[in-house]
């Protein structure tokens, strides 16, 4: 089976010195991705530029920074895999990029207002099995974080 993987959390540039970023480790797909190589399946891990590496040299890996850069690679990768398992922490949001460097001068107060545009969840578009407009047939885990409240297990 050709097992497709994410992992790791992706970086959002804010100016040419700085980036929006979360804390995701990437270990959970890395040992996915270990796990099911140990169990016979081709496997491409799709990692962030800071996440943990798999153990196994037999992990197929390629590596992304933004949304956008893993949203062009599942485009790219999606279509061939008999199972996507996202565990990659993409982010919401994506500041409106500044042009130059902010300089800490320029801001009138001691708070930094950034404005940022609300992208799609890669997550959605893969469960409803859908990449550039083609029906895909593929199993597909993902995780969301959430904060506050019950999570309960649920098929689509």
């Amino acid at each position: 089976m050709r097992v497709l993987i994410t992992a790791g959390g992706t970086r959002e540039p804010i100016d040419e010195a700085r980036v929006i970023a979360n804390t995701s480790t990437g270990r959970l797909g890395a040992r996915v991705a270990d796990a099911a190589v140990a169990a016979g399946h081709e496997v491409l891990l799709l990692h962030g530029v800071q996440a943990a590496r798999p153990g196994s040299a037999r992990v197929r890996c390629e590596v992304f920074d933004t949304g956008g850069e893993l949203a062009r690679l599942l485009e790219r990768h999606a279509p061939q895999a008999d199972a996507v398992f996202h565990a990659a922490a993409v982010s919401d949001f994506v500041p409106v990029r500044a042009s130059g460097k902010i300089a800490s001068d320029q801001v009138s107060s001691a708070v930094l207002l950034l404005p940022a545009v609300i992208v799609g969840a890669l997550l959605s578009r893969l469960v409803h099995h859908r990449l550039n407009g083609k029906v895909m047939r593929y199993f597909v885990l993902g995780f969301a974080l959430v904060s506050g409240i019950a999570i309960t297990a649920q098929a689509v």
